[in-house]
């Protein structure tokens, strides 16, 4: 059971502090694409989604460029990871899901004279809808992630087991029964935050 909450514990928080960054960062970009009509930098962003989970590990194992950070097998490492992954994916959904209205609420913010606080507040205020799906979406891919927990985590009782990298331990030994229970579980959380991202979207209201 303490294993079941350590692994709980762990992927709710790869889960939501990847996401919650992402979604952040995804946000500015979108802004900047649309806002400065960099048609390049949409291409340049949309070919980040065939970043292979290798090239992180590469990147921050000893010898790689950031190394000296230490960060392998933490799961910070899960976390920075797993960010880079679904920030293009989360991009790409805001931008397609404001960018019919955003030049209509660009307009509006020339009453504010620039005041970049209530631009970016209209924004968000406009748009929650999208960005509310997106960090649906963005929980959604990290919670079937298995790939890049297993290269980068090192799947470390405690530390850097999620639900995913868990099922595929437990069928490794041949304990099919902890691999069912994880499962389990993982379909339900899975379930739910597909049922948040289908009652949150404006489609829902269709059907």
């Amino acid at each position: 059971m303490r294993e079941i909450f350590n692994i709980f514990i762990v992927s709710m928080k790869v889960i939501f502090i990847s996401s919650f960054i992402s979604l952040i960062i995804s946000f500015f970009i979108s802004f900047l694409i649309l806002d400065k009509k960099l048609k390049f930098l949409f291409l340049f962003f949309q070919s980040f989604l065939f970043i292979p989970s290798v090239l992180i590990y590469i990147i921050f194992k000893r010898s790689g460029i950031f190394g000296f950070l230490n960060l392998l097998y933490t799961s910070k490492i899960i976390i920075i990871g797993e960010t880079i992954l679904i920030i293009p994916l989360m991009g790409l959904f805001i931008v397609n899901g404001i960018k019919d209205r955003f030049y209509e609420i660009e307009e509006i913010n020339e009453v504010f004279c620039g005041n970049f606080l209530k631009n970016l507040l209209l924004m968000i205020k406009e748009f929650r809808n999208e960005l509310l799906s997106s960090f649906f979406i963005g929980c959604g891919r990290v919670i079937g992630e298995t790939g890049l927990v297993m290269i980068v985590g090192g799947n470390i009782k405690g530390e850097t087991r999620t639900f995913s990298t868990s099922i595929v331990l437990y069928t490794m030994r041949g304990e099919i029964e902890k691999s069912i229970h994880a499962g389990i579980l993982l379909f339900a959380f899975s379930l739910i935050f597909n049922l948040f991202y289908f009652f949150n979207s404006r489609k829902w209201k269709y059907f």
